[in-house]
Formats: C-alpha cells, structure tokens, sequence
C-alpha cells in the first residue's frame, strides 16, 4: 500500500471514531453452538491468552463483549481473553509505542475499530495478513460489496475483516409529501431539492430539511453523500486530491441550495431534534437514529426544549416511525454514480506471536461470525449495528433486538439499511472507472479527517466564497496537506 507521511497519517485515528459511530454467520448457517472446525479452522492449542482491543467503551457494550469472548474461550479450552478498551483517536498510537521494544504495552492479537483507523495501521505495516486470510475461509460472498471495498488495499487485499456498519439516511415525512405536495418520496438530489424547498415554512416553524452546516464531521457525513450523487471523489486512482472538479463543484451548489431549506442557524447532529419534535421534513443522519424513532426512553433527550431557543419540547410520537420513510440512496445526479456515505468497522490481526498464538486468533475471528455471536454483538446498538454479512437481515433473531427497534421498523424497511450498505461509500473509498474495482485510500480519509471538505462547505454556506472558489482553496489544501 502506498505510504504517506507517518505525522499526517496519525491524523486518520482522529476523525475515525465519528466514522464509526457518534458508530451476524453467513446465509443458511443455523444458529447454535458448533465446533470450530465447522468454522473453517482447527480447534486452537491449550493455554494460549489472547489480548483483544476494542473502542467499545461503553461498560454495557463491554459487558456483552465480555461474555461472547469468554463463551469462545470456554469452548476452545483457552485462558480467558483479555479485553483492553482503547478510545479510536489513541488506537494508532497506542499499537505503534507497543511495538517500541522497549514498551510494556502488550501488543494484541485482534483490534476492533474504524475501517480508517484499521487503514492507518495497515499502512504502517501493523496488521498482518490474517485479516484477509480469514475472509478467504468466510468466502467473499459472505459479505456486502461495499463493506469489502472499505478495507480493500489498491492492490485488491484486504486490510482487515468487515465486522459491522451504518449507512447515512435521508429520513423523509412520508405524510407531509403526501398531504401537503401530493407526491412520493423523493430518491433523486433533484427531487429532493424541491420537496424541502415546498416544505420549509418559516412562519409555521417548519424546516424543509436538516444537515449540517458548521464544518464539522457531521457536516461532511451528510455533504458526502450529496457529492457522491454527482460522482465527485476526494482523491482520484492516483492517489492525488480530486476536490476541484466540475462533479464537486456541483455537488457544492446543491449542497448549498439545500441549505437554504434548513433555515437559519449552525445545524450539527444535535439538530435532529427538529425532526423527532415534527418540526422538519427531512434529516439526514445515520440509521442511530433507528431507537430514537422507536424507543420513547431514547428519545427523551431530543424532545426537550434545552438545545435550541425556538424549540420549546414535544411529546413522543408513536406514529412517527409509520410517517417517516428512509432514503438508504439518492438517484445520482451524473451517469451511474450513486449518492450513499457509510461507516463501516472491522476486525484487524496483527500477527503477533507464534503459530498456535495466530491460529487462536483467527478461530477467536470467526467465532464473532458465528450467527449467534454476530447477532449478539449487532444488537449492543440495534440501528447503528448493521449487518455486513448476507443473510442476516433475513433471519427472525435479528429482528428480535432487546428495545424491539428493527420489529418496529420492520423487515422490508431494515433491508433497505443493508442494500445500502452494498454500495462503497467510506470517506477512504476511491470509485472511479480507472480506478477498477473500488477500494480504500488512506489519503482520502485523511482528508475527512482534517476536515478539508468541512472547510469547503462551511465557507459556501456562510456566504465567504462562491462553490468553484471554496474547491479550488480545498484543492490547495489538500495537496498540501498529502505531500
């Protein structure tokens, strides 16, 4: 893979954890206990201790991770497996200083994290070629194209294991575009475009749409998705910045124009409160969204009247999952391309240790693909977990999460979240027809996380520069920054 500056690569880790969050065993594989040979490996050798790394952190999360990981051990007659929480921005460098001779850091076995932070470690030579061995015994038909292409290296090996994702969603008032315009949802830029200027009515506090305006994170979550509609990329097959081109200087101008809908104000994700107190007719935000729609407990927090001075608190509505309808992808505004931004998280082995230590490893790695495992881990956060494995969407213990979030939603609408999840859509995601088969750049997801896009939209959006200016300065930017 190609090596870029090790200073600016530390940079992917700190933009990695909003990637992953704010962040289930291959079609016909029955469920229940089975020995690892069935799993593609031979049972591990005794007395073998395993480290495991996770950005996990939540002591809830923990808890099941904890338990999964043990049943494992248990059944392969191994020591527990130690568990090591590590926050997704320290994880880089953290695993670098334990390969210092000198540290006492144990290096571990497994780490689970961001794709773009998994990226960075590949790309400093900290994971080994396990990860890719393991998907061989899985069979790449296992798993969702785009998942694929999020760990997949220029030179077509995966860097790592797809583990689980989310897919960024346009969430639409079906009720309110079928009363007041008439028509169906939107699932063109274009069509959308219209549907939130009719629907924006300052005088009765309503905005046509919510996204995010200030630059930040959120902000490029929800820009990406615009840009790949009109096939606009960050980098191009050749590694270089691609940020001042006709496609992104379009997908500028329709960015800005439904900003305009949005109303006044700096938008971050926090604004989603206008949608779950029926005051907007679009939002974009990824599918964790899913349990604030379904679960009153959840929602408590964004049905207040604290977080913005003209929104003064609403009840939870019921009915309000029956009135939305999510929009997994935009029709593209340029030949083929698709609008779609996605997170994905995996699973990377580093190689650490001797053969016996490396096979245990690998069998630890399929065993969390085992369908009762997966789906156990899926469901610590039922929407903002979804399947990158085929066939689990379909199975009814998947739809069985604790709080009932994907049975209030229902199967056919959660099928929607996995298709999406088909398309490559990362920040680190070249397409690209020269390109060939799509792929992960760790150039470009240092892009996102230096917040090079951010920039470039927040400066349209305040009104300092016209689009075809704002991507020439992020184009100087970037170069700048990746040489």
């Amino acid at each position: 893979m190609t090596v870029i500056g090790r200073r600016r690569l530390l940079g992917l880790a700190a933009g990695a954890a909003v990637l992953g969050g704010a962040p289930r065993w291959a079609q016909g594989q029955p469920s229940g206990t089975a020995p690892l040979s069935a799993l593609g490996t031979d049972p591990p050798e005794p007395g073998i201790k395993l480290r495991f790394w996770t950005t996990e952190r939540g002591a809830d999360r923990v808890t099941v991770i904890r338990y999964l990981l043990d049943v494992q051990a248990a059944f392969a007659g191994q020591p527990p497996v130690v568990i090591e929480t590590v926050a997704e921005e320290d994880v880089v460098a953290r695993l670098r200083a334990a390969h210092d001779p000198a540290s006492r850091i144990p290096i571990p076995h497994l780490v689970n994290t961001g794709a773009d932070t998994l990226l960075a470690l590949d790309t400093l030579g900290l994971l080994s070629r396990d990860g890719h061995r393991v998907v061989q015994t899985l069979g790449d038909a296992t798993f969702e194209t785009g998942a694929l292409a999020a760990l997949r290296r220029p030179d077509g090996r995966l860097a790592a294991i797809p583990f689980h994702g989310w897919p960024q969603i346009v969430w639409a008032r079906r009720d309110w575009l079928a009363d007041s315009l008439g028509q169906p949802v939107p699932q063109t830029v274009d069509a959308l475009r219209r549907a939130a200027h009719r629907l924006h009515d300052p005088a009765a506090g309503r905005r046509g749409i919510i996204l995010g305006t200030t630059g930040d994170f959120y902000t490029q979550q929800c820009f990406m998705m615009i840009a790949r509609a009109y096939g606009a990329g960050t980098v191009g097959p050749d590694g270089a910045p691609q940020l001042d081109t006709p496609a992104m200087v379009a997908a500028l101008e329709a960015y800005a124009d439904l900003a305009r809908a949005a109303g006044p104000g700096a938008l971050t994700w926090r604004a989603r409160d206008y949608y779950l107190q029926g005051r907007a007719a679009f939002l974009v935000y990824s599918t964790f969204l899913m349990d604030d729609l379904a679960v009153p407990a959840v929602a408590q927090d964004s049905l207040t009247g604290a977080h913005f001075p003209d929104l003064d608190g609403a009840p939870f509505d019921p009915l309000l999952v029956e009135k939305t309808a999510p929009i997994a992808t935009l029709g593209g505004a340029a030949p083929g391309a698709i609008g779609a931004f996605s997170s994905i998280n995996g699973l990377g082995l580093t190689g650490v240790g001797d053969p016996a230590e490396r096979l245990a490893a690998r069998s630890l790695a399929l065993f969390l693909f085992r369908r009762d495992a997966y789906i156990a881990w899926l469901h610590m956060a039922p929407g903002g977990m979804i399947p990158l494995v085929r066939g689990i969407l379909e199975t009814d213990a998947f739809m069985r999460d604790r709080l009932g979030v994907f049975r209030a939603f229902g199967r056919d609408v959660t099928r929607r979240f996995g298709a999406a999840l088909r398309v490559p859509s990362t920040a680190s995601t070249v397409v690209a027809e020269a390109a060939g088969r799509p792929y992960a750049d760790p150039r470009a997801g240092l892009l996102y996380a230096e917040r090079v896009l951010g920039r470039m939209v927040a400066r349209v959006l305040a009104g300092e520069t016209a689009p075809r200016a704002a991507a020439r300065a992020a184009q100087a930017e970037a170069r700048a920054l990746l040489e």
